[in-house]
C-alpha cells in the first residue's frame, strides 16, 4: 500500500508590529502574506510571492498569486494528497483568502485540510506552538528563525532567508504529521519541564475535528474559545459560529453528590433516535440513590447539567421552546466508557439541532 501523501504550506506576512504580552494578535489585523510556500513531502516545493517593476519581490503578494495558491491547494486535495498546516484553520487560510479576495474558496479547502494543532487544542484544550512539538516528536529540524521576525526580515531586504525560513517550517510541518501518524501523539515540554503528551489516534480533517467533543477547560481562567479558529469559515459558509458559546443550567448536582474519577472521563456518546452525538462529560454520584449527574458538553459548546431522572428534557426546551408534552418518545441512552446509562426524554429533536 503506496504511503499517503502530505502536502504543507505556510505563509509570513510582511505587516511588522510589536505584539505585547497576552495581547490577542487579531488586534493588529488584517495581515498581508509576503510570501507563502507549499511543500510535498520528498517532491515539490513551490514560493508564492508577487515582484515589483523592478524584479524584487513585493512587499505584499498580490490578490492573483494568492488565488493561485488557493487553487494548487484545491488541486491538491482533489488529487488525494493531504494538504496540511498548523494552525492553517485559524491564520494562513483565513488570511490567503482574505488578500485572495475568495473567503468562500479559502473556508472550503480549510473544511478539507488537516491541522493537527487544531485537533491537538480539541484534545488539550490549549495550542502547541510547531517547534515544540517537533521537539518532542524527536524531529530533529530546527526553525531557521522567530517567526516574529520575519517580516521585518522581509521588509529590510533579506528575501532569501525568509523564503528558506518558510520552506523550512513547511518541512518541519511534514516531519512532525508523519510522526503524529506513525507514533500517534502529540508530545511535547511544558515550560515547568514536564513531559506530557495527548493521544492522536488518526489525523482527522478539520470538517471531523469540528464535531469532535471539546476538551474539558474549566480549570482556566480564560480559556481559548473553539470559535477563535474557525468562525472566520464556519460564517463564510453560513454555518453556526462557535465563539459565544449556548449554556444551559438545568438541574443541578445533589448536595449530596460526590465526583468519581478523572474531571472527564470522555469522550461519550449521547444516543438520541439511534443516532450518535459525542459529548465531553464528568460525572457524579448521590450517594442516596446513585442517581447519575451528566455534566458536559453536547458538541462544540453546547453545555448543560441533568440528571438521568428527566435527562435531556429541560436541555431539549431550550433548543426547541414550542416542543408540547405531547411529543415524548422512547427512551435514550448515554454511553460512557462502555457503560449505558438510561435518560429519559419528552421532544423529538432534530441532529442539525446539535450538530454544527
Amino acid at each position: 500500500m503506496a504511503p499517503i501523501e502530505i502536502l504543507s504550506f505556510d505563509i509570513e506576512i510582511s505587516d511588522d508590529f510589536t505584539l505585547e504580552e497576552g495581547q490577542d494578535l487579531d488586534e493588529h489585523a488584517p495581515f498581508h502574506t509576503s510570501v507563502a510556500a507549499t511543500v510535498i513531502e520528498g517532491g515539490e516545493e513551490r514560493l508564492w510571492f508577487s515582484k515589483g517593476e523592478d524584479g524584487q519581490p513585493s512587499l505584499y503578494a498580490s490578490p492573483k498569486k494568492m488565488h493561485e495558491l488557493l487553487e494548487y491547494l484545491e488541486e491538491k486535495q482533489a488529487e488525494g494528497i493531504r494538504v496540511c498546516a498548523w494552525n492553517g484553520l485559524s491564520f494562513d487560510l483565513k488570511w490567503i483568502g482574505w488578500l485572495a479576495g475568495d473567503l468562500p474558496l479559502a473556508a472550503r479547502i480549510a473544511m478539507k485540510s488537516y491541522d493537527p494543532m487544531f485537533q491537538f487544542f480539541k484534545v488539550a484544550g490549549f495550542p502547541v506552538g510547531l517547534g515544540v512539538a517537533a521537539k518532542g516528536l524527536k524531529v530533529t529540524q530546527e526553525k531557521l528563525m522567530d517567526g516574529a521576525d520575519a517580516p521585518k526580515e522581509w521588509r529590510d531586504g533579506n528575501y532569501d532567508r525568509v523564503k528558506a525560513y518558510v520552506l523550512g517550517d513547511c518541512t518541519i510541518t511534514n516531519k512532525v504529521v508523519r510522526a503524529i501518524m506513525k507514533q500517534k501523539v502529540v508530545r511535547w515540554t511544558s515550560k515547568r519541564g514536564r513531559n506530557s503528551a495527548r493521544p492522536i489516534r488518526r489525523l482527522k480533517t478539520v470538517e471531523e475535528v469540528l464535531r469532535e467533543p471539546m476538551a474539558d477547560q474549566g480549570w482556566m481562567d480564560t480559556p481559548l474559545l473553539e470559535g477563535k479558529f474557525c468562525d472566520w469559515a464556519l460564517n463564510v459558509l453560513g454555518r453556526k459560529t462557535l465563539a459565544h458559546p449556548r449554556t444551559f443550567s438545568t438541574m443541578p448536582p445533589s448536595p449530596d453528590a460526590q465526583d468519581i474519577g478523572a474531571s472527564t472521563l470522555g469522550p461519550g456518546q449521547l444516543i438520541i433516535e439511534g443516532k450518535e452525538y459525542n459529548c465531553a462529560v464528568d460525572l457524579a454520584t448521590d450517594g442516596a440513590d446513585k442517581t447519575l449527574v451528566y455534566r458536559g458538553t453536547i458538541h462544540k459548546d453546547l453545555t448543560c447539567t441533568f440528571t438521568n431522572e428527566g435527562a435531556i428534557e429541560d436541555l431539549i426546551r431550550e433548543l426547541k421552546p414550542d416542543i408540547t408534552a405531547e411529543e415524548m418518545k422512547e427512551t435514550d441512552r448515554l454511553v460512557l466508557n462502555g457503560n449505558q446509562f438510561e435518560l429519559r426524554r419528552e421532544v423529538e429533536i432534530d441532529q442539525d439541532d446539535l450538530l454544527f
